[in-house]
């Protein structure tokens, strides 16, 4: 009788499943940010604020400007005023990892106003 190898964690090869994690990260990133520039430009639009987002990338100075305070990103445009025009605050909260029946999720939430 042959006498069993003991289960050694370092000998677990890990890779596929951080390539796992790294992939469904880029899926969860790649998801919220479309989510906020569909928000974003449906908000312009309620302001009647017209760009060319093209043009826009290349050009020196922006037409609008991000200011981040916490959990919080606040953009605002540049409508020749002091402070400029709050266009729209996004909220992101993260929602805690959760290991109910045996499966694992994790979230965050993005609000906005």
């Amino acid at each position: 009788m042959k006498a069993k190898k003991p289960f050694n964690i370092s000998d677990y090869d890990f890779s596929e499943i951080h390539s796992m994690q790294d992939e469904m990260i880029k899926k969860m990133s790649l998801e919220v940010s479309n989510n906020k520039e569909k928000v974003f430009k449906e908000r312009l639009e309620q302001l009647g604020i017209k760009i060319n987002f093209e043009e826009e990338q290349r050009k020196r100075f922006k037409s609008f400007f991000s200011e981040y305070r916490g959990d919080e990103e606040t953009i605002y445009y540049n409508d020749g005023s002091e402070n400029g025009l709050r266009v729209i605050t996004f909220v992101r909260t993260e929602t805690p990892i959760d290991y109910n029946n045996n499966k694992i999720s994790v979230g965050i939430d993005l609000t906005y106003y």
